[in-house]
């Protein structure tokens, strides 16, 4: 009798230990499951936004036209921006500091009357304004593969691939600087931080095409694909 319940003890026991060990290698499979499933969402947009690199350098042919801006034989844009800031140096309003007046200082008298010497006084000087950058006009930005375009409400510039001299890009604060070999002052236009990745990929594209080396730009481009798909996350494995 007694090692009939004994047994029967023992036997709802290891029941009971296999049911937690189950629900145990569930809740583990789970959160394994789950940590694939994130992994895989980031790998995904890293591919899709990677792939829509090469699709989109790939799309780029003479004649590629955006907004209203008229095209050069053989010119293609590659990308533009809207709500652009061509920024220039205005210079604020100087200002005149004044002298100071010294102390008068008594040293006697001539002829019943006080004579004071004053010492100490300043003559005023001005002080010219410090040239600051700021927005003058507001307009398009537009990336061609032989040019730069500003086209603005007050104002447009043209800036040749041909010409262009130096350029500066500050991804961060999303400016570009421009010198050209025909103009005495840089062009600087402003288009903001939320774009300057798309305006890093379309200048890098549009002097890639300009310099004839657009299929090398697009193989590098399939190379960071290939490098992303490498490194597809694994599923888990499952059971029998």
């Amino acid at each position: 009798m007694f090692d009939a319940l004994r047994a029967t003890l023992a036997r709802k026991k290891a029941a009971r230990s296999a049911a937690a060990t189950a629900a145990q290698q569930q809740r583990a499979a789970l959160a394994q499951q789950h940590v694939y499933q994130q992994a895989m969402a980031t790998w995904q947009t890293e591919h899709d936004q990677a792939q829509h690199l090469v699709e989109y350098a790939t799309a780029i042919h003479p004649g590629s036209t955006a907004g209203d801006l008229m095209l050069k034989s053989g010119e293609a844009v590659v990308g533009y921006v809207t709500g652009a800031s061509l920024v220039q140096d205005r210079t604020t309003p100087g200002h005149y500091v004044g002298g100071s007046a010294g102390v008068s200082v008594p040293i006697g008298s001539i002829a019943g009357r006080s004579v004071r010497y004053r010492v100490g006084a300043q003559r005023g000087h001005f002080v010219p304004g410090v040239p600051t950058p700021t927005a003058v006009d507001v307009g398009t930005f537009y990336i061609t593969d032989q040019r730069f375009v500003y086209s603005g409400q007050k104002q447009s510039h043209e800036m040749l691939l041909s010409k262009v001299v130096a350029m500066h890009r500050d991804d961060d604060l999303g400016k570009l600087t421009v010198g050209v070999s025909n103009r005495q002052k840089n062009v600087i236009v402003y288009y903001g931080p939320k774009v300057g990745e798309s305006v890093k990929f379309y200048l890098d594209l549009a002097i890639a095409r300009h310099a004839g080396e657009a299929d090398a730009f697009v193989a590098q481009l399939q190379a960071s694909v290939d490098e992303i798909d490498a490194k597809k996350p694994t599923p888990p494995a499952t059971g029998a």
